[in-house]
């Protein structure tokens, strides 16, 4: 005679508790039972990066520009090496001048779910919000809702692919599951 013994942790559900349920895993006869906590989010650390911005950038004025610029000591040093570095210093000069660079903000935080895609269509949503809300014109609104709903549904049925598949891919691993469904749940609020 087999003894099959169980491990059931009791678990508080009224302290703290967001979100508490079961979940078949479909490998075996066993489920997987969840309770999750609210905790403090800590912010990350931004990664900077330097680019050139071009926000005022004239082409024209960059091209006279370049072609009024003292190429004198380029033309005449006989060193390849040193007429490249000299080049090189002049142009970034030119560079400088027209499109400066800049410390720019890398943001790690970003949903893996979310695509290209959809991050226009919420910036076309937000310039129709934007809009609607200095106009009275119904055509404005109606523009507006459109966006809205396709955010919406966009946005739903890109998480819940997601999530399916890194759930079909976690599948065997309890590990991995259950860091799915943190991410999952962190996704939700």
């Amino acid at each position: 005679m087999h003894l099959w013994m169980s491990t059931i942790e009791i678990v508080d559900i009224h302290n703290n508790c967001c979100v508490s349920g079961i979940v078949h895993t479909g490998d075996t006869d066993h489920a997987l039972i969840y309770c999750t906590r609210k905790k403090a989010k800590l912010p990350s650390t931004p990664s900077y990066i330097y680019g050139r911005t071009f926000r005022k950038f004239n082409p024209i004025n960059f091209q006279r520009n370049c072609i009024f610029a003292n190429w004198d000591p380029v033309m005449y040093q006989d060193d390849p090496t040193i007429a490249w570095d000299m080049f090189l210093l002049i142009l970034s000069n030119l560079l400088n001048k027209h499109a400066p660079l800049t410390k720019m903000v890398i943001h790690d935080d970003l949903p893996a779910w979310m695509t290209r895609e959809y991050l226009e269509t919420a910036n076309d949503r937000d310039y129709w919000l934007g809009k609607k809300r200095t106009s009275d014109d119904p055509i404005i609104n109606i523009t507006w809702k459109q966006y809205k709903w396709r955010t919406r549904m966009m946005k739903r049925n890109l998480k819940r692919d997601f999530f399916r598949v890194a759930l079909e891919d976690a599948k065997g691993d309890s590990g991995c599951v259950w860091k799915v469904v943190e991410k999952a749940y962190n996704s939700v609020t």
